[in-house]
């Protein structure tokens, strides 16, 4: 469990009715379990139209955390292991997914190492060289 979470569920349990240590961390107002589709219809698409985005399901938040992994290189196995799964080849074909900025760091890397190393965050060269930038 990450600083962030373990800081982010003491603040909820800080507010908290219930505490004891038979309690759910997220309950109903009875303290009973939430139920999955009152989650889904009256709070993550009230919360996704309120900010004027695309409705998702919350399994789609699995999908964003092992992406996020990939991003920051957390290795495979790593993010295989955080999320369950009994395979990588899960992880990485189902669970993993492309994003626009990742495909453009590549692609600086590529560039970066067809120029010689010479080439600033915005793609121009630092230096004069063999390959000129018009």
């Amino acid at each position: 469990m990450s600083w962030l979470l373990q800081q982010v569920l003491q603040e909820h349990k800080s507010w908290s009715k219930r505490t004891g240590s038979d309690d759910l961390v997220f309950g109903n107002d009875r303290g009973r379990p939430l139920n999955r589709s009152n989650l889904q219809n009256r709070v993550l698409r009230y919360a996704c139209d309120r900010a004027k985005v695309q409705r998702v399901a919350f399994h789609s938040f699995r999908h964003a955390h092992a992406t996020w992994h990939k991003e920051v290189g957390t290795h495979p196995t790593d993010v295989s292991g955080i999320l369950g799964h009994a395979s990588v080849n899960v992880t990485q074909d189902i669970y993993t997914h492309s994003t626009r900025e990742s495909q453009r760091q590549a692609m600086d890397k590529i560039a970066e190492r067809l120029s010689g190393g010479v080439l600033d965050t915005n793609g121009h060269k630092t230096q004069p060289g063999r390959y000129s930038v018009n």
